[in-house]
């Protein structure tokens, strides 16, 4: 499997709080069945979580690596970010700035859980005519989609958005009203990757194997493998994604 949504970059954010902690997340996460990750701290969060390109973030997913290669973790670690939509994301992609997913045309971008739809389509339509192809994270979570998942799914997936569903979701991890937004987007093929957006090894951890799991018993083999697996390597190849309606 291939996991483009992990905070196991130590001491970065509200993730790894520790180069430990991240061999523990990497650990369980190669038991699950994970191979391939994508390192996506929160990214321009003012003054809270910034994580701008700079030589010393550089440096920080070189020591990760580094850190996995020397306790002999078989995971290859890729660079991204998951960056807050507030300001001008569109320009600081441009500039480099902030990170994408592996240096695709993919950056995961994250909105406010109170956002306004209208801005929210106004920042997605921006990063689109920048000539990038947003992956928005976790959208059965914010509150603006679960007041109206059949009008504003759609219009993301017809824009061009990706939509990435947190592994949590569909087990119910993050309370009835998210879970009943991700099934429901399960059921009406709204989805285009699974990942964790694990932040430690005790709660909200990297292990996928439990949602690979339900996936296959409620919606078939082809689901899981094409959310957990084959989109992800679509995205890191820098290739469209395909619909669950196309398996």
């Amino acid at each position: 499997m291939i996991d483009l949504h992990c905070h196991i970059l130590p001491n970065a954010d509200d993730g790894s709080q520790s180069p430990a902690q991240s061999l523990r997340m990497a650990r369980m996460a190669v038991r699950a069945g994970v191979t391939v990750m994508a390192a996506t701290p929160h990214t321009n969060i003012p003054r809270i979580f910034e994580n701008y390109a700079s030589e010393e973030l550089d440096a920080r997913f070189d020591e990760l690596r580094a850190l996995l290669r020397q306790a002999g973790i078989p995971l290859d670690v890729r660079r991204g970010a998951e960056i807050f939509c507030d300001g001008d994301v569109a320009d600081l992609l441009r500039r480099g700035a902030v990170s994408t997913l592996d240096g695709t045309r993919y950056p995961l971008v994250e909105f406010s859980f109170h956002d306004r739809p209208m801005r929210v389509l106004s920042v997605l339509q921006d990063l689109l005519d920048a000539g990038c192809c947003p992956v928005i994270a976790h959208p059965e979570r914010y509150r603006f989609v679960q007041r109206d998942p059949d009008g504003l799914l759609p219009i993301f997936a017809e824009m061009g958005c990706v939509l990435q569903m947190n592994k949590g979701s569909p087990l119910g991890r993050f309370g009835p009203a998210v879970q009943r937004t991700a099934l429901r987007m399960l059921d009406q093929g709204l989805v285009h990757i699974v990942a964790s957006d694990a932040h430690s090894d005790l709660q909200r951890t990297p292990w996928l194997a439990d949602c690979y799991d339900f996936l296959q018993e409620h919606y078939g083999s082809g689901c899981p493998h094409l959310l957990l697996e084959r989109n992800p390597a679509h995205i890191l190849n820098d290739e469209p994604v395909e619909s669950v309606f196309d398996i």
